[in-house]
């Protein structure tokens, strides 16, 4: 594993408190834990991909995610097998109250962090002859709980606000062919916290949400529009016919071209 490891030399800083830095490009499969530390741990995906695992869940990671490790926590990350990530971490103890960007999410899409982190591990350290790394460091750290709190919505009623946003934008444009992995980017969540907030709230998935929204546009585009089925499948968000059709009767049970003679007869 080719790594880079900051000194850090502890000074006590108040409030918040650096203990270390570092950047790793691990092995395929790498793991570490399950274990605990006793400070907070930020972990930035600079490449790859990985696992996360901690007692509220397990998430799925790769690109410009953050996971957050709790003091006291026992967590597990694993590198994938195949395209194992490069991560940057820091770690410090905090005497002073941290806000909910930090300690009611596990995991947050960031790469408005990207900078900052490797800022951390490219400017030169004690043992390099760099002077008030320390200070430094801590100031990188307040401008990450900074960023990351005007990024959350949050505080303890975000969940709801999160998926009123979710829900708009589908609305807006379910016709573009967006995903649930593209709503959960636009909003800055990681996939798997997102789904669990949105189930939560609208009990029912964000992928079913979204497929029963673009049948319910479809069923009108047919029927009120009289669109072609080709016609209407490009327009809720479909590149080819057949995957419209086969989800069209796995929603409605008939064909587009059966629906519409239904309800033709019908009036």
């Amino acid at each position: 594993m080719a790594s880079i490891e900051k000194v850090v030399t502890n000074i006590g800083l108040s409030d918040i408190n650096p203990l270390i830095c570092g950047k790793e490009q691990c092995e395929p499969s790498h793991f570490y834990g399950p274990a605990t530390r006793g400070y907070w741990l930020l972990h930035f995906v600079v490449s790859g991909k990985g696992r996360f695992e901690c007692p509220r869940g397990l998430y799925e990671l790769e690109k410009n995610e953050v996971f957050i490790i709790r003091p006291y926590e026992i967590t597990y990350y694993k590198a994938d097998d195949q395209f194992p990530w490069c991560y940057i971490w820091i770690g410090f103890t905090a005497d002073t109250l941290l806000p909910p960007a930090l300690t009611s999410r596990d995991t947050v899409y960031a790469p408005f962090l990207s900078e900052i982190f490797n800022s951390c591990v490219s400017m030169p350290d004690q043992n390099e002859g760099g002077k008030g790394y320390e200070a430094m460091l801590c100031a990188r750290i307040w401008e990450i709980i900074a960023l990351l709190s005007d990024n959350d919505n949050s505080s303890y009623a975000s969940a709801e606000r999160y998926v009123r946003s979710a829900i708009t934008l589908m609305e807006a444009e379910f016709c573009n062919g967006i995903t649930v992995s593209d709503v959960a980017k636009r909003l800055h969540l990681n996939r798997s916290y997102f789904s669990v907030i949105f189930r939560e709230t609208v009990k029912k998935s964000p992928g079913r949400y979204l497929s029963e929204l673009r049948m319910e546009k479809a069923a009108n585009l047919l029927i009120n529009h009289s669109f072609s089925v080709t016609v209407t499948a490009l327009s809720v968000g479909f590149q080819d016919v057949f995957t419209f059709s086969r989800t069209f009767k796995r929603h409605f049970g008939v064909s587009p071209t059966a629906y519409t003679s239904l309800k033709s007869a019908k009036h």
